[in-house]
């Protein structure tokens, strides 16, 4: 699984030569170990439940930091509550890199807790796709990279409403066909909040060992008083 990863990193970032930059994505390292001792459920019935988990990791450090799991089942929910806390303290996490720089990126990952035919199996993989279609274990999803940027703001946006908004990430890590899915927002507010997502860095995605495209929805809320926009985002693949 993760082990694999070792392979990908040191294969697909000879992107030197056609002027792309060096990207080397954060990767989990203990993930084994980690996973051995979940408390699997005891459920009588089969079922196929994901747990989606993200944090930062910073660059000069090997833990996550404001790590945070949930689960869209809730009979999941003391489940990822333990994983949230358990994980988010002892997963070991090799940093990032750009061009040969540590950098500081949102790492996700989930975890599937499978039953089906009575047999049980839990195993955990670096994207918030579906474990089929995005690859499972041998794709890693983009990894937005934390540097300065001009945060997005709007003074006719409403407080605490959610505006979401799709795009494309480029198999260079750049932010395309940005697309606002809020209508009810102001022309000058969809530019703002379109201009601060291409200018945002990713580690582009890979699938066997290659730098592929993947999507990304980002929501915005207006923040306080402020009429500045906090953004969160979720990889579809």
């Amino acid at each position: 699984m993760v082990r694999a990863f070792a392979t990908v990193v040191l294969v697909f970032f000879a992107s030197w030569a056609s002027g792309k930059p060096d990207y080397q994505p954060a990767t989990i390292e203990n993930d084994l170990e980690l996973l051995a001792q979940v408390p699997f459920p005891e459920i009588e019935e089969d079922f196929d439940i994901l747990i989606r988990c993200s944090g930062y990791v910073r660059s000069n450090k090997t833990r996550f930091s404001e790590h945070v799991c949930f689960s869209e089942a809730r009979e999941f929910t003391k489940l990822s509550l333990q994983i949230d806390e358990w994980f988010g303290k002892e997963l070991l996490v090799s940093p990032a890199k750009v061009d040969g720089e540590s950098v500081k990126v949102l790492l996700k990952y989930s975890i599937r807790l499978l039953k089906s035919g009575g047999r049980g199996r839990i195993t955990l993989f670096q994207h918030h796709g579906d474990p089929e279609e995005g690859g499972g274990d041998i794709y890693l999803g983009a990894q937005k990279v934390f540097s300065k940027f001009e945060r997005p703001r709007c003074h006719t946006c409403s407080y605490g409403t959610p505006m979401v908004a799709t795009a494309a990430i480029d198999e260079s890590g750049n932010v395309r066909d940005v697309h606002i899915l809020s209508p009810e927002l102001t022309d000058s507010c969809k530019a703002s909040l379109a201009k601060s997502l291409t200018r945002q860095e990713f580690i582009p995605a890979v699938r066997d060992g290659t730098e592929v495209p993947s999507r990304l929805v980002a929501t915005f809320k207006r923040h306080g008083s402020s009429n500045a926009l906090l953004g969160s985002h979720c990889h579809l693949n």
